[in-house]
């Protein structure tokens, strides 16, 4: 997206330091917001040429009649699936007008699928997981990240042939439950990523003041010494909150 625009539309919200860190693959969680915000803006653009009065009033008559729907439920809806095939169809003809619009059109469906991808490790769903990795996998050919594309492969691969490896009562888990996201909550929207969740309790504490990074030595005792230490130290944590009667989620709560 280089010299397309994507960086000075994004500096109308952001400074232009923050937007070349999100551009160039840094600042996660604002890069992720940006271009789920330009991917908004570009649904408003095409969104006219797709829908009708009628089908708007009954898009907004099914989020408003029941207060349970599930992702689930609004994609088998037929009015959904309408409006889903008529999108394609309308990129697929905003892709012919040109090597611009074609390169937007890309774009659109990149964002699309990173958000059906952050939708999967969030609400669990293993087989939106497995679909959307083989759909990321020729994008990391075509940027040149052949490791990431050699290890998704690999990855591909082995969780296709799990349900030969796992008990059946495991892996109905792993697959129905999420159980192959991190749940620090029981809220349904709270999958994460197992780096994701690495980065934000192991490393994060491994490069706060006292530990290995700061003040301390980086060589392979020290850093095994903390480990070893680190489950001890979440123990009596635990404990204190407990004594307290004060945690991490209550006290979110009352921020």
């Amino acid at each position: 997206m280089a010299e397309s625009g994507l960086g000075e539309l994004l500096t109308l919200i952001y400074g232009p330091n923050t937007v070349q860190k999100m551009l160039s693959g840094h600042a996660y969680a604002r890069a992720v917001r940006g271009h789920m915000l330009v991917h908004e803006a570009s649904i408003h653009i095409i969104f006219p040429l797709i829908e009708s009065d009628d089908e708007k009033q009954k898009i907004l008559h099914l989020f408003y009649s029941s207060s349970s729907l599930t992702a689930e439920s609004i994609n088998a809806e037929p009015i959904i699936r309408i409006i889903s095939e008529k999108l394609d169809n309308v990129l697929e003809k905003l892709n012919n007008r040109g090597p611009t619009a074609k390169l937007w059109v890309q774009y659109f469906r990149m964002v699309t699928l990173m958000k059906n991808s952050l939708r999967a490790e969030r609400s669990g769903n293993w087989r939106l997981h497995l679909q959307c990795l083989c759909n990321i996998i020729p994008y990391f050919h075509a940027a040149g990240n052949f490791p990431y594309a050699k290890s998704a492969h690999l990855y591909l691969q082995s969780m296709l042939k799990l349900s030969t490896i796992m008990p059946d009562n495991e892996y109905r888990q792993f697959i129905e439950a999420g159980y192959f996201t991190v749940r620090r909550t029981s809220k349904f929207w709270s999958g994460l990523a197992t780096d994701q969740t690495i980065e934000t309790t192991l490393m994060k504490s491994m490069k706060s003041v006292g530990s290995i990074t700061r003040d301390r030595s980086t060589s392979a005792s020290v850093k095994s010494q903390w480990i070893l230490r680190a489950t001890i130290g979440s123990e009596v944590c635990d404990q204190f909150e407990k004594f307290c009667e004060v945690s991490m989620e209550s006290w979110r709560a009352a921020c």
